[in-house]
């Protein structure tokens, strides 16, 4: 339904009311009903799984491997270049 198309009277029998507001009654009675109108909080994710969420992914995978086959090879300079670039 388009609410913002409804005309003002339209909108104050949707939803029960005048444009005086609620009764004393009728805002318990919607408190018992349907609950208080809070939004709940977010739990905060710790930074550790933030940073080790960043390596899901195939191309991290990928550099990784380029890096232990630059090490192994002994271009040092190459595989500690890709893990920079990985940690930044």
């Amino acid at each position: 339904m388009n609410h913002h198309s409804l005309a003002t009277s339209e909108i104050l029998q949707l939803l029960n009311t005048s444009e005086q507001g609620l009764t004393t009654e009728d805002v318990q009675e919607r408190l018992n009903r349907y609950g208080r109108n809070v939004l709940s909080e977010k739990k905060a994710t710790p930074v550790v799984l933030l940073f080790l969420n960043q390596f899901k992914s195939i191309i991290v995978y990928l550099l990784v491997v380029a890096a232990g086959v630059s090490f192994a090879f002994g271009d040092h300079t190459e595989a500690i270049a890709i893990l920079v670039v990985l940690l930044v």
